[in-house]
């Protein structure tokens, strides 16, 4: 039998999830459209249809994640730690516990490629 999640844990899902949500799409708009400036001399005059287009970015977005979860995570926990309704230990704990986890993405995903 599994334990119920916790009111503390549920709250700070609930207070970290948008701020993470917005900073991981903003992220990986960014990088990609980092990609289409690198790729846009290969693609423009081709006479490609934009379906084929938007295919190319959905497979570049695939790998763009490794890059755009660590961003995210450094970018959205300090909005946890000073615009949230937790308790003032709790937060910046919390916020140092992403940055962690973060930092330990990147890594990873540059060791990795």
């Amino acid at each position: 039998m599994e334990a119920p999640m916790k009111i503390i844990d549920r709250l700070l899902l609930r207070s970290f999830m948008p701020p993470f949500a917005v900073t991981f799409m903003i992220a990986t708009f960014v990088l990609l459209i980092q990609i289409l400036w690198v790729y846009i001399d290969d693609l423009a005059g081709k006479g490609l249809s934009i379906f084929l287009i938007v295919e190319l970015l959905a497979y570049k977005c695939v790998s763009l994640v490794p890059m755009a979860l660590p961003l995210a995570l450094l970018i959205a926990s300090p909005f946890l730690a000073f615009f949230s309704k937790l308790p003032i230990t709790l937060r910046y704990s919390f916020s140092t516990e992403l940055k962690v986890l973060a930092l330990y993405f990147l890594y990873s995903s540059t060791a990795l490629s």
